[in-house]
């Protein structure tokens, strides 16, 4: 009888490893590879498991393009939003080209960091989970010849980079290139130039098999990469068949029923072609492509694409992560406020953002002017601030109060005259910002809790002496900075020599924000109000800017320039000083919204309060700031809180206390 002989897992796994190198082949697509071979690796996905390309049928023509399945196409854009499996579409062409198309690759993310993150956490994980790949990679292994930014397998290798790293970038020849997100680029790779630019120069000696792709979410009109490289090709858009009228129909955002949460159809889409609702249940179906036995399909949309090229579109409202309601319902919480609304836009709906307040002109500004004293300000007012322009010969403030989702009222604008170099000057700004008070309708009294002074120009040194010691009444000095894509408050900077603490301000971002809530009416976030005292000037300085993009050698250039028939004689004072005064309550430790909150129930247990005629007296003396109201189970505690609170000494600053 022979002996049976055991053969242990270690034996196999080598078995295995064997077979994958000396075995043909085989002969299919990249969506069919993805299917047979993909395991989704349960950090890096929500399904972890099998693959299936049946969940998101959409991306089946896409890898296919991806992986060399459509002759003599070798480059593809793609435009996106968030969530809609482009991630893994990426890794899924990465995992065939290894396999069976092996060759030199690389993938541009970003920024160094960034790829070697996603190296970390997409790609390991992927070459550990896939059989076929882990007998073709040693991922584990640590020489020169595998790290987390270099992958070697037998035919070729990955590389991955960052697109601020030129060294990288110009090394050696490459076939096959991946680059994520290039709207996050920066402008140039060091002193080299365009990243995209030099990523395409590795291909060169490539001409019959090379694959170029690139793409990500747009961000800014004008000046997105992605929506340059899309708008070049042939701009296709994935086709779903309604199932009301059978007309193919792309997803479009302006066809929802969005505006009103209590609608008989919120959150349904409505056919372009029959006028019919369409439930978000329906997708499913209509998602389905020609291998799942549906109808869907990608169909180009432009005839004026370069040859070889092709784009792709799609949005969440594609996605099977996302349905259609919770669009709608993102959509309720940013509409108005346009920082909230641009990432709506860019992550959500895969396009480009507008600020639509730089349309707005002076003297449509004079025209919503509005009449409220300055002795009896708005109760919406919570925080007061000022923003401070130097000149070689006077300082302009603007005093602004600010609102519920930061809408604000300019409470006055006032001209200091003299040269800021000179004590007397100073003194009086300092009179201003001090002994300025404001009393609100209902009776309480505010004064500037925070301001910023413009440090740059000729007059740098006599602000610094001003405000040095004031930093208990939160008056800074501050800078721009030039950088796009800056916080409106970047951050703060000691300068030792001076003594004193600089605040940095994204002004590019603030002037966006302000321009943009210029245009807002009366129920969106950010509304700006005006009083009747203001001058069609201050309008016109005020307005006196332009955001202009230019592309130079294929690179964005944003910025904000004056315009040419402003007529302000070059003055936009007014602009940098409501500038400086967001700069400045962004840097305040609150929240807006909860003061309002806090405020709003704090009125209705005061009216609660006066309406109950049996209330005891030390109800009806309850405080703001009380944290509890006296009651028979908790009178001995809320006595003893109350005691210990007298006997505390005054907080200096306390930002959260709202009368």
């Amino acid at each position: 009888m022979k002996a049976r002989i055991e053969i242990g897992p270690k034996v196999r796994a080598l078995a295995r490893r064997v077979r994958a190198r000396i075995a043909p082949p085989p002969d299919i697509t990249g969506s069919q590879w993805a299917n047979e071979y993909r395991r989704l690796s349960p950090e890096a996905s929500a399904e972890a498991g099998r693959f299936r390309i049946e969940r998101t049928p959409y991306m089946r023509e896409i890898l296919d393009t991806m992986t060399g399945a459509v002759i003599d196409v070798e480059e593809v854009w793609f435009k996106k939003s968030a969530q809609i499996a482009y991630s893994e579409t990426l890794n899924n062409a990465v995992g065939y080209y290894i396999h069976l198309d092996p060759g030199p690759i690389m993938m541009v993310q970003p920024t160094l960091e960034m790829a070697e993150s996603y190296s970390k956490d997409r790609i390991e994980p992927m070459l550990r989970d896939c059989e076929c790949l882990a007998a073709l990679t040693d991922f584990r292994a640590k020489k020169s010849s595998n790290t987390i930014l270099r992958k070697k397998f037998p035919g070729g290798l990955m590389q991955l980079i960052g697109a601020n790293s030129p060294a990288a970038i110009a090394s050696r020849p490459i076939r096959v290139v991946f680059c994520d997100e290039v709207d996050r680029y920066p402008p140039s790779t060091g002193k080299e130039g365009d990243p995209i630019e030099l990523a395409r120069a590795r291909q060169a000696t490539y001409q019959s098999n090379r694959m170029f792709v690139a793409g990500g979410t747009p961000v800014l009109k004008g000046a997105s990469r992605t929506v340059k490289g899309y708008e070049s090709t042939d701009q296709r858009e994935y086709f779903v068949e309604c199932p009301h009228c059978r007309d193919h129909i792309t997803l479009k955002w302006e066809q929802f029923e969005k505006d009103d949460p209590d609608a008989k159809h919120y959150g349904e889409y409505r056919c372009q072609s029959c006028k019919r609702h369409i439930a978000h249940h329906h997708k499913a179906a209509m998602l389905a492509d020609s291998q799942m036995g549906g109808t869907a399909e990608w169909r180009a949309t432009s005839d004026e694409g370069r040859e070889g090229a092709r784009g792709f579109f799609i949005w969440t409202a594609y996605s099977p992560f996302r349905s259609w309601v919770w669009i709608c319902n993102q959509w309720q919480k940013c509409k108005g406020d346009p920082e909230l609304e641009q990432v709506f836009y860019n992550t959500v709906l895969g396009l480009e953002y507008s600020h639509a307040g730089l349309e707005v002109d002076c003297e449509t500004l004079f025209k919503r002017r509005e009449v409220y004293s300055h002795e009896s300000i708005p109760d919406d007012i919570l925080v007061i601030t000022c923003g401070v322009d130097t000149q070689d010969d006077r300082f302009e403030l603007e005093i602004v109060g600010w609102g519920d989702g930061e809408e604000s009222w300019s409470l006055d604008y006032i001209t200091i005259p003299g040269d800021p170099a000179n004590k007397e000057t100073r003194d009086q700004l300092d009179a201003v910002l001090s002994d300025t008070f404001y009393k609100r309708q209902d009776g309480r009294e505010m004064g500037i809790k925070a301001t910023f002074i413009d440090a740059a120009g000729h007059r740098a040194d006599a602000v610094y002496q001003f405000v040095r010691g004031k930093t208990s009444r939160h008056v800074f000095a501050c800078r721009g900075l030039t950088t796009a894509g800056q916080p409106i408050f970047a951050r703060w900077s000691k300068l030792k020599k001076a003594k004193v603490k600089l605040a940095h301000v994204g002004t590019d971002t603030a002037k966006e924000t302000i321009y943009a809530n210029l245009s807002a009416l009366s129920d969106r976030v950010g509304r700006m109000h005006f009083p009747m005292e203001y001058s069609l000037e201050y309008f016109k300085q005020l307005t006196s800017e332009e955001k202009v993009v230019r592309w130079t050698a294929g690179q964005p250039r944003v910025s904000f320039q004056k315009k040419s028939d402003a007529g302000t004689g070059g003055r936009n004072e007014p602009l940098d000083c409501r500038v400086y005064a967001m700069a400045a309550l962004r840097s305040l430790p609150i929240n807006l919204r909860t003061l309002a909150r806090k405020r709003k129930a704090l009125k209705k247990r005061k009216y609660e309060l006066k309406q109950a005629p049996d209330s005891a007296p030390r109800q009806e003396e309850a405080k703001e700031g009380d944290a509890e109201t006296e009651t028979p189970e908790n009178k001995p505690k809320a006595r003893k809180k109350a005691q210990i609170r007298r006997q505390r000494p005054p907080r200096r600053a306390n930002w959260l206390s709202v009368k």
